[in-house]
């Protein structure tokens, strides 16, 4: 027969039995809830390799311009009469957009040309007198012909000695006569020659002033080189302008472009006929179609908003076709000097491994790395990649598809540490990273 000793021969009392049972319970519900819910690794961030396509492109900041803004100037001095054309307003080529005061310019215009007709009858009155003179010279010359044949009849007659002496020298003195007055006349002729030609040079000077006047008249009335809209009006009430001052901006809002400036080391890349993705608020919750069309040979340095100096170059982009006019549709008239944001797609790849770029970082030798999940341990892989963009990178060698990857891992995170998914990132996710 088993002995059986009473608790209180054993020193404990019923109150304190019942506190150790409490104990127990309690140490073993906290030891279970202590396993159960204790981590098994280290919780991160993972992403699956996958087979997908991939874009490479550059994303820049970019703003919408016109490749032709036309200056109305004032095209001389004088009163500019009220401009009525408001910004926005539609012109067409050869439109009259400002107008002058042109009382001061009608009055030059007739004084040149009442000036140039003063000479142009000044010259039909020498002309006369030059006709005149010639028929004088023509007479002239007739009496000294006759005289120098007189006076040759004369000289072999008194050679013979059939004629005195006397009428040899009347008729060497007639013709004498005759010469110097054919002579005068030549002279008088030569003299209105020489003055027809100072009026007529004087005439064509009145004519080129006439010409300049009513020039200036003409420009008085200022016309619109293009078909466009008013993008800005610098003058609206009358006024005295000086020459060159400028009263309206014009350009044709059907030509907008975009132009972006990129880094030199990535423009390198990119050549005209690339795609282009153009976005942003002024865009619409949309993105809408471009190309590459012009790349400037020479680059610039800029400043970044941390005071860094790069390289970059202007790049312009063409809307594709029928893009403006469906945003005009849509309640969206871009103007000039609109904040968007391009993509330039430089190449792509239909089928390729792909996983966040996030997932990459450099090592200590600069070789690109990522920490590849293997049986539950973060391994720290050396990768080969291919395309990247902002958002992801293909995988050439290193990591398989299907095997999972750390996103943005801890600059802490060893190689081998077991580790668990805390989150798993999508490619929506790695975009917002």
């Amino acid at each position: 027969m088993p002995l059986v000793l009473p608790l209180e021969f054993l020193g404990i009392t019923m109150t304190a039995m019942r506190w150790m049972i409490l104990l127990v319970v309690v140490a073993v519900i906290v030891g279970g809830s202590a396993f159960a819910f204790s981590p098994r690794g280290l919780p991160v961030d993972m992403a699956t390799a996958e087979r997908s396509s991939i874009r490479e492109f550059i994303e820049e900041e970019a703003k919408t311009r016109l490749p032709d803004i036309f200056k109305i100037t004032m095209p001389l001095q004088g009163r500019i009469l009220p401009i009525s054309l408001e910004e926005g307003d539609r012109v067409e080529q050869g439109q009259i957009v400002a107008q002058m005061d042109v009382r001061d310019l009608d009055t030059d215009v007739l004084e040149q040309t009442n000036s140039v007709k003063q000479y142009e009858r000044n010259l039909e009155q020498i002309n006369l007198a030059i006709e005149q003179a010639e028929q004088t010279v023509r007479a002239s010359q007739a009496k000294y012909d006759f005289a120098e044949r007189v006076f040759s009849r004369t000289k072999s007659l008194a050679e013979s000695n059939t004629t005195s002496q006397q009428r040899l020298d009347q008729d060497e003195l007639q013709l004498t006569e005759s010469q110097l007055d054919l002579r005068k006349e030549q002279l008088n002729k030569s003299m209105y020659v020489i003055m027809r030609g100072v009026v007529d040079l004087m005439r064509e000077t009145e004519a080129a002033k006439q010409i300049k006047v009513e020039r200036d008249r003409a420009r008085a009335e200022i016309r619109s080189p293009v078909s466009g809209v008013v993008l800005k009006k610098e003058k609206s009430n009358e006024q005295v302008v000086a020459a060159g001052d400028l009263l309206l901006t014009v350009g044709d809002p059907s030509a907008l472009e975009v132009e972006a400036d990129i880094l030199t080391q990535d423009a390198v890349k990119i050549a005209p006929g690339d795609p282009v993705s153009i976005e942003g608020p002024a865009i619409g919750p949309e993105p809408v179609s471009g190309r590459v069309d012009k790349i400037y040979p020479q680059g610039f340095t800029k400043v970044s908003s941390l005071g860094v100096e790069q390289q970059r170059v202007t790049v312009i982009i063409a809307f594709a076709d029928g893009v403006l006019e469906q945003l005009r549709q849509d309640g969206r008239s871009l103007g000039v000097d609109y904040r968007v944001r391009i993509k330039v797609y430089t190449d792509e790849k239909a089928d390729a491994v792909v996983i966040p770029r996030a997932a990459l970082f450099r090592s200590a030798s600069g070789n690109w790395q990522a920490f590849v999940v293997r049986q539950g341990r973060a391994i720290q892989t050396d990768v080969e990649v291919g395309l990247r963009n902002d958002f992801f990178v293909e995988i050439l060698a290193g990591v398989a598809d299907g095997e999972e990857v750390i996103v943005a891992p801890d600059s802490t995170l060893q190689s081998g540490t077991e580790v668990e998914p805390m989150q798993r990132v999508t490619a929506t996710d790695a975009e917002q990273t």
